[in-house]
């Protein structure tokens, strides 16, 4: 089992958008199989869930970041360019 390891903002930030997504579907991943672990009993520190939990609520928000600044549609420019 890998250490588990808060990941940085900025780490996250400098990924691509498919990267970020690869890396999401990571943490998913892993937090399926840490909290498996701890159902089984076989779970050697508790924190790695709260962790990773918060690793993936980083890179959920920064993909909603991205995701709200998108350029305005094409029928917000004509109101824009009417004024």
């Amino acid at each position: 089992m890998r250490k588990v390891v808060q990941v940085k903002p900025q780490e996250l930030r400098n990924l691509s958008a498919d990267e970020l997504e690869t890396k999401a579907e990571q943490f998913r991943t892993e937090l399926f199989n840490l909290r498996f672990q701890a159902k089984v009993g076989k779970l050697e520190k508790s924190s790695k869930i709260r962790m990773l939990k918060r690793d993936l609520a980083r890179a959920l928000t920064i993909r909603k970041e991205w995701s709200a600044q998108k350029p305005p549609n094409e029928k917000t420019e004509r109101v824009n360019k009417k004024s």
